[in-house]
């Protein structure tokens, strides 16, 4: 048995897109289920950032009728593992990006001005 899954969100008034494709392959003698996910966010507000991840599964599982229940507590918990992970994401690394950028309600003109933030200077090399 094998079956492709894939659910796609285009949320264009929020900025977001994401995509989740999922793959898994039964074989009924062995009782072993293989597969993997993978995922995809795109969040372009002013910006673009991306997330992308998968993981594979390799699994025993006992009865044919227990493969539905294995499917949904793999996913359940890859997804909880997602969200763990782009919090700690906008916590940490976003949150500390977000302290080295001046606090003074404009629009930052990235394309000109990059060079005149120690960010940006840092990473333009021209700040040691």
């Amino acid at each position: 048995m094998n079956n492709w899954l894939m659910d796609e969100n285009l949320n264009d008034a929020n900025y977001y897109n994401g995509k989740w494709q999922s793959f898994y392959q039964y074989n009924q003698s062995s009782g072993k289920l293989t597969g993997e996910i993978s995922i995809k966010i795109h969040y372009y507000e002013d910006g673009n950032v991306v997330l992308k991840t998968n993981k594979k599964i390799d699994i025993e599982v006992s009865s044919s009728a227990n493969l539905i229940k294995s499917i949904e507590k793999f996913e359940n918990e890859f997804e909880l593992l997602v969200l763990k992970k782009f919090n700690n994401l906008n916590e940490s690394q976003f949150k500390n990006l977000r302290r080295q950028l001046p606090i003074n309600r404009s629009k930052v003109q990235w394309g000109k001005a990059i060079g005149n933030y120690k960010l940006g200077q840092d990473v333009a090399g021209g700040r040691h």
